[in-house]
């Protein structure tokens, strides 16, 4: 099955690569790679910024590498962490497993904005990240693979043994391990972002698709393929389409347009540029009516900046309005405040992962600072 999902890449990969993308100005060299940020963590007061009446607060704190999340019927939030550090392509196919690596239980019982409970559900996975729940199966992508769990709703700890539906090609160090999952409106398929290797030469084409499947791990089919590393992707909620967030390959020089919302499979053909110097990794369409109407049907983005520039103006959470199921305008700063000092590269944190809770609240996954921002309506 793996080689036949390898051959079938390579067609669409080499079809995606000749497509044109008139919404982007063309990446320009390459320039040498600069050390990533520094992250020297959140001063006691200090929070990021969301724009005038909306209200930030820590929703859980103490975390390890919050990456991304998930939001139950119940009210519960699931957060993967990623404590391990950077992974790498050879680590993934030993199946070496960092000890901080898992998916951990928020519970706000008292409904105060405030998750007073912890629990870690399930350990022993390899950088996981996408998470999604179907019924009573529980839906997690490590950086190995995609694998089941038996879930009800209210479980606390998972301790029967997963069933791994089918191997995801190893990535690279850094952000390009994230997978992400996402179903259709009416659950008949189950869709998975690869990621992607790091680097713009002799990368796996496998990391830069978006795979369709069963729920059962069958009829493993290649949906869409991008020429750029792809990270998060999402249904949106009123067109029924399938959108994603990429990054752009290679080290884009300073000023140039390095990430992008589109639709898939159009790419970045269809694009909207989320700005230069930035890495986006989370992607949630606003559902809820708790937000000014502006915001309803919109795309919330998390930014967690980029290596690859002197500047640092991608550690944010953007957003990007949306009317009649297409985008309604460019893509806006919504959270912002992670950078301490960009002439030193220090920032308070780095926003990956973004989910809506039950109440409407935007949740934001600080995989720097180890928090979880909750953004509550005005």
């Amino acid at each position: 099955m793996q080689d036949a999902i390898r051959a079938a890449v390579l067609m669409c990969a080499g079809a995606a690569a000749q497509a044109a993308t008139p919404d982007l100005p063309p990446t320009p060299a390459p320039v040498p790679a600069i050390e990533p940020a520094r992250v020297v963590g959140w001063p006691e007061g200090t929070l990021p910024k969301a724009p005038p009446g909306f209200r930030v607060s820590a929703f859980a704190r103490g975390l390890a590498g919050p990456r991304s999340l998930a939001v139950l019927p119940n009210g519960d939030v699931l957060v993967a962490e990623t404590a391990g550090g950077p992974v790498q392509a050879v680590e993934v196919a030993a199946g070496r497993r960092s000890g901080g690596d898992r998916v951990t239980l928020l519970r706000d019982a008292d409904r105060d904005g405030v998750a007073e409970q912890q629990f870690t559900l399930i350990e022993g996975l390899v950088r996981p990240s996408g998470i999604l729940l179907r019924r009573d199966r529980l839906y997690v992508a490590g950086a190995d693979a995609l694998w089941s769990f038996s879930f009800l709703v209210g479980q606390t700890r998972v301790n029967v043994a997963p069933r791994k539906l089918f191997d995801l090609p190893p990535g690279g160090d850094g952000d390009s391990f994230t997978s992400s999952l996402a179903t259709d409106p009416d659950e008949k398929r189950l869709y998975v972002a690869a990621g992607s290797a790091s680097g713009a030469d002799g990368q796996d084409p496998s990391r830069a698709t978006v795979l369709s499947a069963r729920w059962d791990g069958t009829d493993v089919g290649v949906f869409a393929s991008l020429t750029d590393r792809l990270t998060g992707i999402a249904f949106e909620p009123l067109g029924g389409k399938l959108w994603t967030v990429a990054r752009r390959r290679g080290l884009a020089g300073d000023g140039a347009v390095s990430g992008y919302l589109a639709e898939a499979p159009a790419g970045a053909a269809a694009g909207v540029a989320l700005g230069a110097q930035v890495a986006p990794v989370g992607l949630a369409f606003y559902r809820s009516l708790a937000f000014p109407t502006r915001y309803h049907g919109g795309a919330f983005i998390g930014l967690c900046g980029s290596a690859d520039s002197a500047q640092l103006p991608g550690h944010a959470v953007a957003f990007v309005p949306f009317e009649s199921g297409r985008p309604a305008g460019p893509a806006e700063p919504f959270l912002t405040g992670f950078i301490k000092d960009a002439e030193t590269r220090e920032v308070y944190g780095r926003p990956a992962g973004v989910a809506v809770a039950r109440d409407g609240a935007l949740l934001v996954a600080d995989d720097g600072g180890n928090i979880i921002w909750r953004v509550a309506p005005p």
